[in-house]
């Protein structure tokens, strides 16, 4: 039993560490970071930007399961439209938002245990 648990205690300090030391790759970027130039380059970008990071694309399923179990599809999808149109608005004009990555983590995290739960929660909760 010993074994397991200090297994476990070098996983649980090694994975910190690990996401510590990584760096941006801009990787779930379509454009390669830089801001697009046109109209189809954006939609190009917007469409591609949750298709390549992983992270995103799990909390955009992750919506979408929630709203569809939660039974209020629009009510959940067309707020999460809106406030990614929002973030877009933001990035836009400059403001970089702290820790976005690790927000982005915990929503998808909070998401899924709403999901495998299957609490019944009022759609403005959620």
């Amino acid at each position: 039993m010993a074994i397991h648990r200090s297994y476990a205690i070098r996983v649980a300090c090694a994975g910190p560490l690990l996401l510590a030391s990584t760096c941006a790759a801009l990787a779930h970027h379509p454009m390669g970071g830089q801001l697009p130039q046109t109209f189809g380059q954006g939609l190009l970008s917007g469409i591609g930007h949750p298709v390549i990071g992983v992270d995103h694309f799990a909390f955009v399923v992750a919506v979408g399961i929630a709203a569809a179990l939660a039974g209020h599809l629009w009510a959940l999808t067309l707020p999460f439209v809106a406030g990614t149109l929002a973030g877009c608005l933001i990035h836009l004009a400059g403001v970089t938002l702290p820790v976005a990555e690790l927000v982005v983590a915990a929503t998808v995290l909070l998401l899924g245990a709403i999901i495998a739960t299957n609490r019944e929660l009022p759609a403005l909760l959620l």
